[in-house]
C-alpha cells in the first residue's frame, strides 16, 4: 500500500470509515527508535482517535471501495449462498474470522444468513441468540459505514438501499 496522506479516507478493519488526521511518532516497548503511526479519526465516532503503525498499516486499513464496486457487490447478493452453520460455537468462530478479514462478499453472506435465521426464529415465536445479534451488528457496521459514506446516505439507510437495488434488478 502506498503512503497515505492527511485527509485520506480509509477503512479500518475494526472501526470502519476513518479520516487520516496526521502522523506521529511513539516509543514502542522493546524498540530503541520511535515508530511512525497514522492518526485516524472514525467518521462516525469523531471523539475517538486510533493509532496505526505505518509499517503495518496495510494489515489494518485500506482505501474505500468505489461506488461502482459497491453497486457490483449489491447486484451479486441474490446469487450468494446464505448457508447457516447450526453449531453455535463453529458459527461464532467462522463469522468472527470473516468479520476480521473484511471480505465483503463473505460479510454479505453472513448478514444474509443471520437475517434469514432471525426471521425464521421470529416467525416461530423464538428469540434470536444475543451472540448472533452481536455478530450481525458487527458485520453490518463494517459494511454499512463504508456503503453509506461512499453512497452519501446514512448508515441506517443502507439496508433499504440494498433491498431497493435488488428489487430494481429483478
Amino acid at each position: 500500500m502506498a503512503e497515505l496522506n492527511i485527509n485520506d479516507i480509509v477503512i479500518h478493519n475494526r472501526d470502519g470509515v476513518c479520516r487520516i488526521t496526521g502522523t506521529t511518532e511513539m516509543n514502542v516497548p522493546d524498540q530503541r527508535l520511535p515508530e511512525k503511526y497514522y492518526v485516524l479519526v472514525p467518521e462516525y465516532a469523531k471523539n475517538t482517535k486510533l493509532y496505526v503503525p505505518v509499517k503495518t498499516a496495510s494489515q489494518k486499513i485500506r482505501p474505500l471501495l468505489s461506488e461502482a464496486e459497491i453497486k457490483d457487490l449489491i447486484s451479486r447478493i441474490p446469487e450468494l449462498d446464505f448457508s447457516w452453520i447450526e453449531n453455535e460455537k463453529q458459527r461464532q468462530q467462522s463469522y468472527l474470522q470473516i468479520i476480521a478479514e473484511g471480505n465483503y462478499t463473505e460479510l454479505l453472506k453472513i448478514i444474509g444468513a443471520l437475517y434469514r435465521n432471525r426471521r425464521e426464529k421470529e416467525h416461530k415465536g423464538r428469540k434470536f441468540h444475543s451472540s448472533d445479534e452481536r455478530l450481525l451488528h458487527d458485520a453490518q457496521k463494517v459494511i454499512f459505514q463504508e456503503f453509506a459514506f461512499v453512497l452519501h446516505i446514512k448508515p441506517n439507510e443502507v439496508n433499504a438501499y440494498i433491498e431497493d437495488a435488488i428489487k430494481a434488478d429483478s
